[in-house]
């Protein structure tokens, strides 16, 4: 099957129409989002059958609730134990591990170098914030099978190796009009054209390289920092650029850079 990552169904919706009206017929096409995609990468590496991970926040939500009646006592734990103090019920603590849930696995995506220094051993940030490298390395110690980091770091190795399974993944992948991937997704995505063809479609507003203006708000920021206000703007080559672009264009312009 031809894959061509998406972003929404309204554009695999589109993108299929108009394979169709150009080629007359559009078939054997599978649009997964990245997410999906990343799974059916990392399936490869461990050449097994699709199975959920257990690191998902629904799957993970109960496992954490038990161990904040088991862990709260703990030194570290002290806001968790003031917070649940206040009203001491089980759907608060269950609203709170449903809110740990997700933040984990936002540092999954968002923050994986800190999910490595943290089961590492190393404990960082303001002490009252120190009970979450606990609580992840407890629930990583009790939960079976990789969460998604891991499973990146074993395709990575595996590609730099030559152990990739490359059959079990498509010949060719395209990402269409994909806005914006974390960096965790393009990296993945880069290493993997070094076993298949890896085509990008990116929309791109300039027809021009825009990756160094700024927004008027960014220089009066700057100014105020050096108070130097008539020969900041020469010294640094500011490019005011496009107003749309340089104020509402920052994510993309990351992304396409």
């Amino acid at each position: 099957a031809e894959v061509i990552i998406v972003q929404s169904r309204g554009m695999e919706r589109w993108v299929s129409m108009e394979m169709a009206r150009l080629n007359g017929v559009s078939a054997n096409v599978r649009f997964p989002f990245p997410n999906a995609f990343l799974e059916d990468a990392f399936r490869a590496v461990s050449a097994g059958a699709a199975v959920p991970s257990a690191f998902e926040p629904d799957a993970v939500t109960f496992r954490i609730m038990g161990l904040l009646a088991e862990q709260c006592d703990r030194p570290g734990f002290e806001v968790l134990q003031h917070f649940l103090a206040e009203e001491p019920r089980d759907i608060k603590r269950y609203q709170l591990a449903r809110k740990i849930a997700d933040l984990f696995d936002q540092y999954l995506v968002f923050r994986p170098e800190m999910i490595a220094r943290c089961e590492a051993g190393e404990v960082e940030g303001a002490a009252h914030h120190r009970w979450q490298a606990l609580l992840w390395r407890e629930l990583v110690r009790r939960t079976p099978g990789p969460h998604r980091v891991e499973q990146r770091r074993r395709l990575l190795d595996a590609v730099r190796s030559g152990a990739l399974n490359a059959e079990a993944l498509p010949r060719r992948v395209t990402l269409f009009g994909v806005s914006y991937l974390p960096r965790f997704h393009l990296e993945t995505v880069a290493a993997l054209s070094r076993v298949l063809d890896v085509h990008v479609f990116c929309l791109n507003p300039c027809r021009e390289y825009w990756a160094d203006i700024v927004s008027e708000r960014a220089v009066q920021k700057w100014q105020r920092r050096s108070g130097d206000f008539e020969t900041l703007e020469g010294r640094l080559h500011l490019e005011r650029g496009n107003r749309l672009l340089a104020s509402l264009g920052a994510l993309g312009r990351d992304f396409l850079d």
